[in-house]
């Protein structure tokens, strides 16, 4: 009798600990984390971080660095903005700064935010692309950014500029996001189109989309480029009037312990 309660109480104490075990938690070993450029502060009078002519102005948010120089009014690279305008004919000149979107409004970015970044290139300045880089060779996991037009690109596609017109039938434009890890070798690529006039479509992107960038893997560094194809040439990497595109609330793993 003894041994049985023996054998019976031991049996007890494993299925207690057993159970004890599988209601704690695993620790957690990464974290998400938000660009949201929320804390770029802008001079007096301002609605964006752009600085002198012939000037380099960076930010950085989570160890994350965007750059971009002013060459006299024409800009190359990540600019922090706060401020939307749209257009409803191509009879003015959009910014590439503003996002599209209600000019009125005191939260142009994504998700209720005051602020975002546009990503502009320019034939005219040299050596700045539209990308984004850790700092130290750190590598994080991306999970997603919020994309819209910006003002410029928006009234490009949708209406053109004064005498020449904008997207017809066949005219495409889209951005192609590129990982790259810190050996700078490539991690994957994911397409978003901001314009799409092909097999019947009508589509220019004027409002703030969620897109999913998890198959860029594990980078240390994001390169924004442009496939595009329209019959007036407004719209392109080499175009004359450049090309932009906003960016918000960019989403990446970080390790819990960082």
């Amino acid at each position: 009798m003894k041994k049985i309660s023996f054998f019976a109480l031991a049996a007890c104490a494993l299925a207690f600990n057993a159970c004890n075990g599988d209601d704690t938690p695993d620790t957690p070993k990464t974290r998400i984390e938000t660009i949201s450029f929320e804390d770029c502060e802008f001079a007096a009078n301002k609605s964006d971080n752009t600085g002198a002519n012939n000037q380099e102005i960076s930010y950085e948010e989570f160890g994350a660095t965007f750059v971009h120089y002013n060459k006299y009014g024409m800009y190359g690279g990540a600019v922090i903005g706060g401020s939307a305008d749209t257009s409803v004919d191509g009879s003015s000149q959009s910014s590439h700064l503003r996002v599209n979107g209600d000019k009125t409004s005191e939260t142009p970015g994504a998700a209720g935010t005051a602020k975002f970044v546009s990503f502009c290139l320019s034939k005219y300045v040299k050596d700045y692309d539209m990308s984004f880089s850790f700092a130290d060779d750190k590598e994080h996991k991306i999970v997603s950014a919020f994309v819209n037009n910006s003002a410029c690109m928006y009234q490009l596609m949708k209406f053109g500029r004064y005498s020449t017109e904008g997207f017809v039938a066949g005219d495409y434009c889209e951005v192609v996001f590129t990982g790259y890890d810190a050996a700078g070798e490539e991690t994957g690529s994911v397409s978003f189109a901001l314009g799409d006039y092909r097999d019947g479509k009508e589509f220019v992107c004027e409002d703030w989309t969620k897109v999913d960038l998890a198959a860029l893997g594990t980078v240390n560094k994001v390169v924004i480029t442009v496939d595009a194809s329209n019959a007036s040439g407004l719209v392109g990497a080499e175009a004359t009037a450049g090309f932009s595109v906003c960016l918000d609330q960019i989403e990446f793993e970080i390790s819990a312990g960082e």
